[in-house]
């Protein structure tokens, strides 16, 4: 089978154009191959251009053929929805970080005839909900491959009154952490394995399955969790008692999990730091205080400002790439972004 790429870029006032046809079997071929074909077969400057344009849709191109990079579907500029396999069934699921055991819908785990193990609850950044144990034969996103894999059941419903489809199942830490992974919000693509480390990155902990950062803000430290299912900064005020004496926005703002519905009020961080990430400006939200985990707020992930972000789990480091036109979250797009949708830190607790 051929792959057929095509490629055009303006240089000046000249157009060039370049298409390559690629076999199945070239697309096997690694960068190292690629690199002994430049240190042998160059005849000029033209010729290396050249090949290393071909290496580069090489690599992509076998990225692509062996699942390492795996397209998603976008909601609301932070719900991240692809294709995954639930017991070799295809079916939509969403990519949360902010969640440490994968959750698979109710109809759906009726639909697959999964075994109930056990009854328990998940606790959301307000309150609880009801939910059971079972088990999952198989599991496939991209590369990652899991088998009979602990699961909770609950209803996930509402994400569909929401964003318009049918989710299945959200994909948490615990299948994740299989592979390194980055998500490019920019191409709408994961991709797992060899990643590129952006120069801002954190240190990552992962405590009770969950993945934290150290954040300075307004010169409070405070640990985040990374939360891919959520839209927005969310501080807990017991935790943080400083934020009574922060800017207040005076608007509130709903949000829905899996427990229900919840005003929170916002308020204007003047001075926001993860390690060389300056997030100064942006807006917050202030809940109670976390019902697990000794944390100080959640760090939800939107394509508003975040082009990119890079899991390393080898090295235990977490890399942000803000968008080049960075903006500090505001009322109205924080309020497009969370109202009705947000997903929050969920963690499961047998009764």
């Amino acid at each position: 089978m051929k792959t057929h790429l095509e490629s055009s870029t303006n240089c000046g006032r000249q157009h060039f154009s370049t298409t390559v046809s690629i076999d199945a079997n070239l697309v096997r071929t690694s960068t190292r191959s690629c690199s002994g074909l430049l240190s042998k077969n160059l005849a000029g400057q033209t010729a290396a251009v050249a090949l290393v344009f071909v290496c580069l849709l090489v690599s992509a191109a076998a990225a692509k053929h062996d699942g390492r990079e795996i397209p998603f579907s976008l909601f609301r500029n932070h719900l991240i929805v692809a294709e995954g396999l639930l017991k070799q069934q295809r079916r939509y699921v969403l990519i949360d970080t902010g969640t440490n055991v994968s959750i698979v819908d109710a109809a759906t785990a009726d639909e697959l005839k999964l075994q109930r193990i056990a009854d328990g609850n998940i606790t959301t950044v307000d309150g609880l909900a009801e939910a059971y144990f079972a088990i999952l034969p198989e599991l496939e996103l991209g590369p990652i491959h899991r088998e009979n894999l602990q699961v909770a059941v609950n209803d996930l419903s509402w994400v569909h009154d929401q964003i318009g489809i049918r989710v299945d199942a959200v994909i948490g830490v615990d299948a994740l952490k299989a592979a390194n992974f980055q998500i490019d919000y920019i191409s709408r693509t994961i991709r797992f394995g060899v990643i590129r480390m952006p120069q801002t990155a954190a240190s990552m902990t992962e405590e009770n399955g969950l993945l934290t950062v150290q954040a300075e803000l307004n010169g409070t430290p405070a640990k985040l969790l990374v939360d891919t299912g959520g839209s927005a900064l969310v501080l807990f005020a017991m935790e943080i008692p400083q934020v009574k004496e922060w800017k207040d926005m005076g608007i509130p703002i709903r949000m829905s999990n899996l427990a229900g519905h919840t005003d929170l009020r916002q308020i204007q961080i003047k001075d926001a730091h993860i390690a060389g990430v300056n997030l100064s400006g942006t807006l917050a939200l202030i809940a109670g205080s976390p019902t697990c985990c000794h944390l100080q707020g959640l760090l939800g992930i939107s394509q508003v400002q975040f082009k990119r972000v890079v899991f390393d789990f080898t090295r235990r480091l977490v890399g942000f790439e803000l968008q080049n036109s960075f903006t500090p979250l505001q009322t109205g797009n924080l309020a497009n972004a969370c109202c009705n949708a947000a997903q929050q830190s969920r963690t499961l607790r047998a009764r």
